[in-house]
């Protein structure tokens, strides 16, 4: 996983210097020509869930999954607006994929552009021969964009999502039993290119 990350860092070095075109790399993302944008992003996420199990308690676990994105936004005045497709690499019988759309507000005008951000998404969780557990998630975010120069930038950033995923049953031995994803908190990068 940690592997994914740094191959992911050297691809975005690597872009990085051989697109900078020009060396108009001081380029605010107030300040540039900028109208929409795609980016490919990865980074790791961790989920805190809790399970219930009415015969002995409350158990509580967080999961540390390294995931991987897609997205496309559109700036506007001193913001962005942004739909995103995430997939999780997790264990070979679980898939989790998740769509959302968010705005990011842009702080300031320099070259180190800080924003903070809201999100709405829907979360889809399958297990094989389990429940799907698909839900809404919301929250906010903080980061910043690093213009490379015109057509790229180096987007980092951190979200911290609550969801209303969860799956109740009564096991085969009577007990009820709960499961829920509380809360998801994602740290990442990307890079963009902009059009």
């Amino acid at each position: 996983m940690k592997k994914n990350i740094v191959l992911a860092g050297l691809l975005a070095l690597s872009i990085s210097l051989s697109a900078n075109e020009s060396n108009d790399a001081s380029l605010s993302a107030n300040e540039s020509n900028r109208d929409i944008f795609i980016g490919l992003g990865i980074g790791k996420a961790s989920f805190s869930t809790s399970y219930y199990d009415s015969s002995w308690g409350t158990e509580e676990d967080t999961e540390k999954e390294t995931y991987f994105s897609l997205k496309a936004g559109k700036y506007i005045d001193n913001g962005r607006i942004i739909v995103s497709y995430t997939k999780y690499d997790t264990e070979s019988y679980v898939d989790i994929n998740a769509l959302a759309i968010e705005y990011d507000y842009f702080i300031g005008n320099s070259d180190f552009q800080p924003y903070i951000g809201a999100n709405i998404g829907y979360s889809m969780l399958s297990i094989d021969n389990g429940p799907d557990m698909d839900g809404l998630t919301y929250g906010v975010g903080i980061g910043a964009l690093i213009p490379i120069n015109k057509n790229f930038d180096v987007d980092i950033g951190l979200t911290y999502n609550l969801s209303n995923q969860n799956h109740s049953e009564i096991d085969s031995y009577g007990d009820d039993i709960e499961l829920d994803i509380d809360s998801i908190m994602h740290m990442g990068i990307a890079i963009n290119y902009n059009f």
